[in-house]
């Protein structure tokens, strides 16, 4: 069987939907798997108590935020999302894709129609391996939480399986949205940890550049980017107020904008690290 390219056994499968039943029994295996490695080494035993301890404890709790989002996503606004996806795929030159096998070195934008949610990403080889990598990912019991956070954490675009994405969009023109964003997207009041780690904007290759760029200018309501919490978070009150938005229309860049006045400094020591990286691998090549 076929599903946007992607070839697949229907009897393999272990699940093709996002369901809470499911996602307990893989939560509960994986969290086994992660506590098994303390379990037997010499000296570890109280290491291995302090994860059990806490897993077991707060289990109920990483189920519960699943919950916590799907009735979040429910009450999203369907005239709004639809306008979102729009939007995105207007201005930054993505199309819509049945299958895709032929694609890669591009960004693409799953949508999840159900959940009201858009995930951007990536892929510099084939895309077919990268969304196969998604859709079989495993559940990372440590990575579920956002800072701590239960009831604002957002879970992860690896949480949903093949039949949660019901169209996938590819851009293939890098260029042009490095060309129409650079003033923003090289704003230096933008933090650059997480998603696109440490690197500073100059030194990131233009497929991470439009990365960014797309991120950072989707609408947090909508976006499953992991740079951002729910907006049930008590500080999208402040940001709705400080850009006069309401929270369904605030932007990633707004919530991870820092103090307009006080611009973050560059680590010369960090930034003369990655220059030279970026000229051992331009040797390379």
């Amino acid at each position: 069987m076929n599903y946007l390219g992607m070839e697949y056994i229907k009897d393999e499968m272990t699940y093709s939907h996002l369901n809470e039943n499911n996602f307990i029994t893989e939560f509960n295996a994986e969290t086994d798997k992660y506590l098994s490695k303390y379990e037997d080494r010499q000296n570890l035993e109280m290491i291995y108590k302090k994860y059990k301890d806490c897993f077991m404890d707060n289990s109920e709790k990483f189920i519960n935020n699943l919950r916590i989002n799907l009735h979040f996503f429910k009450s999203l606004d369907e005239i709004g999302f639809k306008k979102e996806v729009e939007r995105v795929s207007l201005k930054y030159h993505f199309k819509q894709i049945d299958d895709m096998s032929s694609y890669k070195n591009c960004l693409y934008m799953a949508v999840l129609d159900e959940y009201k949610q858009i995930y951007v990403g990536k892929c510099v080889n084939g895309l077919k391996n990268r969304m196969r990598k998604h859709w079989n990912a495993k559940i990372i019991p440590n990575r579920q939480i956002w800072s701590g956070g239960f009831e604002y954490s957002r879970i992860k675009y690896d949480n949903f399986k093949l039949f949660d994405t019901t169209r996938l969009y590819v851009c293939n023109d890098i260029e042009s949205i490095i060309i129409e964003n650079q003033n923003e997207a090289n704003d230096m009041r933008l933090e650059h940890d997480n998603t696109f780690g440490y690197n500073y904007y100059e030194c990131m290759s233009d497929l991470d550049k439009a990365e960014r760029i797309v991120i950072n200018n989707m609408k947090c309501a909508f976006s499953l980017s992991d740079r951002v919490a729910l907006t049930t978070y008590d500080y999208y009150e402040e940001l709705s107020k400080k850009y006069e938005l309401s929270k369904e229309n605030l932007l990633i860049k707004h919530y991870i904008k820092l103090d307009e006045y006080k611009p973050i400094e560059r680590n010369k020591e960090v930034l003369e690290s990655i220059q030279r990286e970026m000229e051992r691998k331009k040797r390379k090549d």
